[in-house]
């Protein structure tokens, strides 16, 4: 062999080892024992964002006025005691610049808190990466997604086989409730698919948080499913629970204002010291609206909870307010509406019984029925099945619905729920007991005329749908052979007995959806006041059983 081809042989094999390294050990492959050198980075990073999961949650004090964008992000770094990051080359591109003057207040609250007040104005976003929190545009912010695996078992019984669990219920609570415009069968970045018992989810930081506490609260009504005492009716707000809870407590707490032409930051100041509580004005929703900060307003009010003050203030600017991010908000309707809470209903007691399923139709039985009571009578136009944002979905492994609405939605949504709780454990007077016979010679036929145009407080409901809450709430396990109810036009045909029909004339009398007769009038009609409490027929009021 020639020393030349010696040569090109040893140089070869030379360049073979400096570029690929030594070969494995023939039959046995990689030490076991050293970890692949991109598990051991994935590894580092997780613990590095985990570290400033856990700072996010540090609460402090935080004070800036007409402070450069970087010096705050500078500042929160040595505060939280993690790297706070511009993503300069994004913010460029949409003209943000580093030196934008930033002005906020916020005492007591979260860092998490504060990042979502600062950069809600700016129109910016944030998300944890690479061991460090950016400040960045919400597109850029897209090309963050985080892959959680949560998991579910805890939600079903136990001894479940997995052929058993229900993944696609808790699939379409998921992706209904939270962010439902971004996952991927909306034409969104985010999925979700399950296996082998957990649920895998690709999707931005925040949604994983906000899918984190909606979980969470299911996993604590699984646990109340699983005692021997009946579940409480009480609704779950799905959000820390500390984290607004003093802001809501401040609302029902009395306070006397007295302001004569005093700028709306003044007041907000004055509710920040009186009640130690964040308060903020929503400065781009009000410019959007034509309101100035320094706009004026008067009010004398004494000894008056702090909602119904705000009120009295905001309602004369068109304005209203969000308890938001552990802040009280003054911000427009729009926005207001826009800030949908997601709430867990606990709705057992409202599903028909076994035996009332065998004579109701298919789509009278559960939950259909039920969702449909709710988006008919509740904010009608705010739905997503017409376009609007707000959404229900049912959970029936815990007897539960799952609805995302405005603060206001909500609020009819528990009034709606309390009158159909107080009606259907109406007690049984001693006078009633006596009239009530199971003979077909104490039935009764009554004609009951509706009111096809509703009431100012309640939009019209079709007879349909009155004729299946009567049989679901009145006396539910008696609508069978001789005992009906049907409807023709605007109008019910009902055959019961005397008790029932005074029930029946209660229903509807609260509700105010009988026609009103010339020189008469119906007591009690709407859903404000004291529609909850039972009343006679004359109108006086009583006392429903709350067992």
């Amino acid at each position: 062999m020639s020393s030349r081809l010696v040569c090109w042989i040893l140089l070869s094999c030379w360049l073979g080892i400096a570029t690929f390294g030594w070969p494995a050990r023939s039959g046995l492959g990689a030490d076991p024992a050293a970890p692949a050198p991109v598990d051991a980075s994935a590894d580092q990073e997780a613990a590095l964002n985990l570290k400033v999961e856990a700072a996010l949650e540090k609460r402090g004090d935080w004070e800036y006025v007409d402070t450069p964008l970087s010096d705050v992000a500078a500042h929160l770094s040595d505060m939280a005691a993690v790297p706070v990051l511009l993503d300069r080359k994004s913010l460029e591109e949409i003209g943000v610049e580093v030196s934008t003057p930033v002005t906020i207040s916020l005492q007591g609250v979260r860092l998490r808190s504060l990042l979502v007040h600062l950069a809600d104005p700016l129109e910016l976003a944030w998300h944890v990466s690479q061991g460090a929190v950016w400040i960045t545009t919400p597109e850029a912010c897209d090309e963050h997604r985080l892959v959680c695996v949560y998991s579910l078992r805890e939600l079903f019984p136990a001894g479940a086989s997995v052929d058993e669990l229900d993944y696609d219920s808790i699939i379409a609570v998921v992706t209904s409730v939270i962010a439902p415009e971004t996952w991927d069968h909306v034409g969104g970045s985010g999925s979700i698919t399950y296996i082998q018992g957990k649920l895998v989810i690709s999707q931005l930081h925040a949604v994983q948080h906000e899918i984190r506490l909606l979980l969470d609260q299911l996993r604590q009504l699984a646990e109340l499913h699983r005692l021997p005492q009946p579940v409480p009716s009480a609704p779950l707000l799905v959000e820390p629970v500390a984290d607004n809870a003093r802001v809501r407590a401040a609302l029902e707490q009395p306070i006397t204002l007295e302001f004569a032409d005093a700028h709306m930051w003044d007041v907000a100041g004055f509710l920040c010291d009186a009640r130690r509580i964040p308060v903020l004005l929503d400065a781009k929703a009000l410019e959007d609206m034509g309101v100035s900060p320094s706009d004026t307003v008067t009010i004398n009010a004494s000894e008056l909870p702090l909602r119904i003050a705000l009120r009295r203030i905001l309602d004369e600017l068109e304005l209203t307010y969000v308890v938001r991010e552990e802040a009280l908000v003054f911000t427009t309707p729009e926005e207001s509406e826009a800030q949908q809470l997601v709430v867990i209903y606990p709705v057992g007691d409202l599903l028909p019984s076994p035996h009332e399923c065998e004579w109701l139709s298919d789509d009278d039985r559960g939950y259909d029925a039920l969702i449909q009571t709710i988006t008919s009578t509740v904010l009608q136009d705010s739905w997503d099945v017409v376009g609007g944002a707000s959404s229900v979905a049912a959970l029936p492994i815990l007897s539960a619905l799952v609805v995302t609405h405005s603060e206001e939605g909500h609020r009819q949504i528990q009034e709606l729920f309390r009158a159909l709780r107080a009606i259907r454990v109406t007690p049984v007077t001693d006078q009633e007991a006596a009239t009530t016979s199971d003979t077909a010679a104490d039935l009764r036929l009554e004609v009951y005329r509706l009111n096809p145009a509703g009431t100012a407080a309640n939009p019209p409901v079709s007879p349909e749908q009155i004729a299946k809450l009567i049989c679901q709430i009145i006396e539910p396990d008696s609508w069978h052979g001789d005992r009906v109810v049907d409807h023709v036009g605007n109008q019910l045909v009902v055959r019961h007995t005397p008790q029932v029909h005074r029930r029946i004339d209660r229903l509807l009398d609260r509700l105010g959806l009988r026609e009103l007769h010339q020189g008469g009038g119906m007591a009690g009609a709407g859903l404000g006041g004291g529609f909850f409490q039972e009343g006679t027929r004359d109108g006086t009021s009583g006392h429903a059983d709350r067992r």
